[in-house]
């Protein structure tokens, strides 16, 4: 009997302890092209001029695509996070591609592949998959200019992006959306003035009636293949805890992406 019990404490911490163990990242995408660049943009708000101007200078690199790559703990139903790679793929301010493995032991067990390409917008939840609707594209075009954040010159050197100030720390991010724009409001640390935070009203599923609070919170900045980026990101709605905290080790600009952006669908 006590031998029964010890074989299966030993089993349940065997199974368990695979969820423990973070995953390697997905291979990087070569091939980049050399980057364009833009001006500083005049007339920002305040604190968007400060942040680009101490991180960046006054020429900023123009994103056209770039592939995002990193692990990341999720929390898909309950209190529990769960370990995964993830790979966004886009390009940017017009598609992406959203790629993540649940792993155990660092294998992936569970594949998600969402994506907003072609103003199209395709999720797929812990169950089933939803797709085409208005709430989703209002969600994913929010998803698509948030995860800009590794990328962030994409916010001001974008020709269909635009600025509204807001107070010394904080300002409105304007962003096409169909016939109709977006907002999203950004706040910048007031020590370092770093991005700390950006925050929307967008719908969580396709039969939401009204969009929810939505909270991005950059929670570390470094040097990332040669660029200021947050190296930690967390996504939240509402007051609850993040549902996702992903961490970034690589991100290749101005790559090839239509392939993997036009690949088959995968669940």
């Amino acid at each position: 009997m006590i031998r029964a019990l010890l074989a299966l404490a030993l089993l349940f911490f065997a199974v368990v302890g695979g969820f423990f163990v973070r995953p390697s990242p997905y291979a990087r995408v070569g091939g980049a092209a050399r980057a364009r660049s833009r001006p500083l943009p005049e007339g920002l708000p305040a604190p968007v001029e400060r942040f680009y101007r101490a991180r960046y200078g006054t020429e900023l690199p123009v994103v056209e695509t770039a592939v995002v790559s990193g692990h990341a703990w999720l929390r898909p139903a309950g209190p529990w996070y769960l370990p995964a790679r993830f790979r966004f793929v886009h390009a940017a301010g017009r598609d992406y591609l959203h790629d993540i493995a649940l792993t155990w032991y660092g294998l992936g067990v569970f594949r998600v592949d969402e994506r907003f390409v072609g103003g199209r917008a395709r999720m797929a939840p812990p169950f089933g998959v939803e797709e085409h609707s208005p709430q989703l594209a209002q969600a994913a075009t929010l998803a698509l200019w948030a995860e800009a954040a590794w990328f962030p010159t994409l916010w001001v050197t974008h020709e269909e992006a635009r600025w509204e100030p807001v107070d010394e720390t904080s300002a409105t991010l304007v962003v096409p959306f169909e016939s109709d724009e977006l907002r999203a409001l950004i706040r910048f640390a007031r020590g370092s003035g770093d991005v700390e935070s950006l925050e929307a009203e967008r719908y969580r599923g396709a039969a939401d009636e009204v969009p929810a609070r939505w909270s991005n919170a950059a929670r570390e900045w470094t040097t990332i293949d040669g660029r200021w980026r947050p190296r930690v990101g967390s996504v939240a709605w509402g007051d609850d805890p993040p549902w996702a905290v992903f961490t970034v080790t690589s991100v290749d600009e101005n790559v090839e992406v239509e392939a993997l952006l036009n690949a088959p669908w995968r669940r």
